[in-house]
């Protein structure tokens, strides 16, 4: 009968070769390299309506400022209004048009904006809620990327002892003297 051997070295986390240490300018250069996630940001949640005709626009904002929600005079209308949440001024522009992006991030919370020309026809806006997240300092970022930068560097260090690993048995070398040279068991 025939026998087979095999042989295994277990690539582990621990094994090889440690990571090198996050030093204050990797730190300082990840916080560079994503200076919008920790700039200050203002998101807005609103209610939109789209009329086909500025004479209907202008009935739903007489509506809605004369006390009607914003949903019942669309519906008085015959139209619908929707929910929209805005993650910043250059992404509603992007969905709308920057005129009414401007005025619905100019405007306080319980405004009615418009109506505004849009692609679509004229649109309404009621700003139901103003979200701001002040921006974070280097040093009130520093724990959490510290975290993401020792996770990625030990990422980076496995990837390159399996690629050393595969390199030495490419290269002929046996199983043990390829865990023998890498400290692996």
């Amino acid at each position: 009968p025939e026998t087979r051997s095999s042989r295994c070295a277990i690539l582990e986390g621990s094994a090889g070769r440690t990571p090198p240490a996050v030093t204050p300018a990797d730190v300082a250069a990840e916080y560079q390299a994503n200076a919008a996630q920790y700039a200050a940001n203002e998101s807005r949640r609103f209610t939109q309506v789209i009329a086909g005709s500025r004479d209907v626009a202008n009935r739903v904002v007489a509506a809605a400022r004369g006390g009607q929600t914003l949903s019942a005079a669309a519906s008085a209308s015959g139209l619908t209004a929707g929910p929209v949440n805005a993650e910043s001024e250059a992404q509603y522009a992007s969905a709308t048009n920057p005129a009414l992006a401007t005025a619905a991030f100019d405007g306080a919370s319980g405004a009615i904006i418009g109506p505004v020309q849009v692609p679509l026809g004229w649109a309404v806006v009621k700003i139901d809620g103003i979200d701001s997240r002040p921006a974070r300092t280097l040093a009130q970022a520093t724990p959490e990327l510290t975290q993401t930068l020792m996770v990625r560097k030990r990422q980076e260090a496995m990837v390159d002892l399996f690629n050393s690993v595969q390199d030495d048995m490419n290269g002929g070398a046996s199983v043990t003297e390829v865990a023998a040279a890498h400290g692996l068991r």
